[in-house]
């Protein structure tokens, strides 16, 4: 099965996901009666997190169970890099209203030092 470090993990993971899933949730009942870009963007880091540790101890227990093959160590390589694409995907924006956002930004008047009007 392997040492106690891989049993610490796994419950660790274990106990992350409930956390993780219970945030998750309240983050999307709270969306659905207030529509707002933080709440969205606070439920859609709870959702990847909870998709790492649910992801974590699968391919955890699959390199486990099939140690006896020598493909078997590219397991936590492709693992690895599906969790890396899973928050790359979170992080990037996708409503219209984070890229109207981002321009809004771009295009701001900018404010000189010390003082709050724009140049």
């Amino acid at each position: 099965m392997g040492g106690i470090g891989v049993v610490i993990s796994l419950v660790a993971q274990v106990v992350y996901a409930g956390i993780n899933g219970w945030l998750w949730n309240r983050c999307r009942h709270s969306l659905k009666s207030e529509n707002s870009p933080l709440m969205a963007s606070q439920a859609k880091l709870f959702f990847t997190k909870l998709f790492g540790n649910i992801f974590i101890p699968l391919s955890l227990s699959l390199s486990l169970l099939l140690a006896e093959h020598e493909w078997s160590v590219i397991i936590d390589t492709i693992a690895s890099l599906v969790t890396t694409a899973s928050i790359l995907t979170a992080s990037t924006p996708t409503s219209a209203w984070a890229m109207s956002s981002a321009t809004s930004r771009r295009s701001a008047p900018a404010l000189s030092v010390g003082s709050r009007t724009p140049r």
